[in-house]
């Protein structure tokens, strides 16, 4: 894939290449609350499914169907938690970068 391709400015110098950084910090932002507030939603849907899963009788005794929930809301949990790490080793690193290319035009 080509520079330009997976850029969303051409990058010919220092200052386009501050900025492309701070571009990209802001689309990990966006990207990273996204994921984490859907992932929210799913785990909420969970709990609400568990909560009914409960009260129906016949799935009372079933502890393998909700044992399968519960797997499944903290796997959600720990996707959030990882986008969460994700954002914040990766978001520094970007920042230093900018930082970087910024050094370079004073």
């Amino acid at each position: 894939m080509s520079t330009l391709a997976t850029t969303s400015t051409p990058v010919t110098g220092v200052i386009s290449g501050a900025t492309e950084t701070a571009s990209i910090r802001r689309q990990l932002d966006a990207a990273v609350n996204t994921f984490v507030a859907e992932l929210g939603r799913v785990r909420a849907r969970l709990t609400s499914l568990g909560d009914q899963t409960l009260s129906i009788v016949q799935f009372a005794g079933s502890s393998s169907v909700i044992g399968r929930m519960v797997q499944a809301a903290e796997a959600a949990a720990s996707a959030q938690a990882a986008a969460n790490s994700c954002a914040s080793e990766v978001g520094p690193l970007l920042d230093a970068t900018k930082r970087e290319f910024e050094k370079r035009n004073s």
